[in-house]
């Protein structure tokens, strides 16, 4: 059962999938064994095996990503590997309606669609980029692409305990039998409209989290911590979904001489992404949108919980980090603002506005 850990190719990169695999529970190791049997006998009942490949066919032209992940940070850094396609290859991209308008208007994909049977039938694909291998995902293949081949990128594996990028940069290298290039540099930036945000600095800040492991409850220290630190006065402009209304009520009764405006729970996806685009730099847990913040190259503060911020933060990135083995709660304010102020001085000109750098730089 070594595919639910080991990557599909034998080029080294960043991971500790092995690892994360066995400290599992091991009722949860039996589930993901079982799972993949079944797969693996789905494939052989409905003859997928025959038409799964490790390299795309000689002459791929026109090829369909079938993206069958939720999360947006992970197809935000999962796709990035899109730029080192060939320019003739034509790429399609089926994905989740909930992250298609992250992509609308997006030059590398051809076409985007968030439904399978939404394809016309005329449109003919020579070869099939399947994120995950899944049993519903096997199901929609059978039944839309009954003779096309394809590829599994992320395969069988399970967990998250490994560099993203690089993984997948070295994944499409060996599908497309690419020669091997420098390391993709950062994500690309997701097409977005400007909008203009109140206040200098605008500081973009993620709160709230579904995930517990992800959730940082003191963000009104970090902001006071800021205020000190930061000449001007800085807005703070708060971004979550629902779940953190009250969270964002509190915060901003907890810090009256702040200034906040917030977006909790008021805007669709597009809008977020225009908001991240336009603000001065970020703070917040490691989610989607902190991958926005680094797809626009973003300086601020990112933070981690129990996984090495090298696995999602590409080593060019200006976005800062700070990590701990614990919960989140237990980082210092103080630490996180510093921080921030360091990504800030590491940038020879602050978000190409030299006039700002030179006001309200802390250096």
């Amino acid at each position: 059962m070594r595919q639910l850990y080991c990557p599909p190719f034998g080029a080294q990169f960043a991971n500790h999938l092995e690892s994360a695999f066995h400290a599992r529970p091991p009722a949860q190791r039996r589930r993901d064994r079982n799972k993949l049997l079944r797969r693996r006998l789905l494939e052989a009942c409905l003859l997928r095996r025959a038409l799964r490949r490790d390299t795309a066919p000689e002459g791929t032209r026109r090829v369909l990503w079938l993206y069958n992940w939720p999360s947006i940070g992970d197809s935000l850094t999962d796709l990035a590997a899109r730029s080192l396609l060939p320019a003739h290859v034509e790429l399609d991209l089926c994905i989740a309606p909930h992250l298609a308008p992250l992509y609308a208007g997006d030059r590398r994909f051809s076409a985007i669609w968030s439904d399978l049977r939404a394809i016309p039938a005329t449109r003919r694909h020579d070869f099939i980029l399947l994120q995950q291998s899944t049993t519903p995902a096997l199901w929609q293949l059978s039944r839309r692409f009954p003779a096309t081949r394809y590829a599994s990128v992320l395969g069988d594996i399970v967990g998250d305990m490994f560099d993203r990028l690089h993984f997948g940069q070295l994944r499409l290298e060996q599908i497309f039998q690419l020669p091997s290039a420098a390391r993709v540099a950062q994500l690309l930036p997701p097409p977005a409209l400007p909008v203009r945000l109140d206040g200098e600095p605008a500081i973009a800040m993620a709160i709230g989290a579904r995930d517990p492991r992800r959730h940082f409850r003191r963000w009104a220290e970090v902001a006071r911590e800021l205020r000190a630190s930061l000449p001007g006065r800085p807005v703070f402009h708060l971004l979550g979904d629902d779940s953190a209304q009250a969270e964002a009520a509190s915060l901003v009764a907890a810090c009256p001489g702040l200034r906040f405006v917030n977006h909790v729970g008021r805007t669709r996806l597009e809008n977020l992404r225009q908001i991240v685009h336009a603000a001065d730099a970020f703070l917040g847990a490691d989610g989607g949108l902190m991958h926005l913040a680094l797809a626009y190259d973003k300086p601020g503060c990112a933070l981690f919980a129990n996984l090495p911020a090298s696995y999602r933060v590409h080593p060019r990135a200006r976005l800062g980090t700070v990590e701990t083995d614990g919960p989140l709660d237990a980082l210092c304010a103080r630490t996180i603002a510093r921080t921030y102020v360091a990504s800030l001085g590491r940038t020879a000109q602050f978000l190409a506005s030299s006039a700002y750098w030179m006001r309200c730089s802390p250096a």
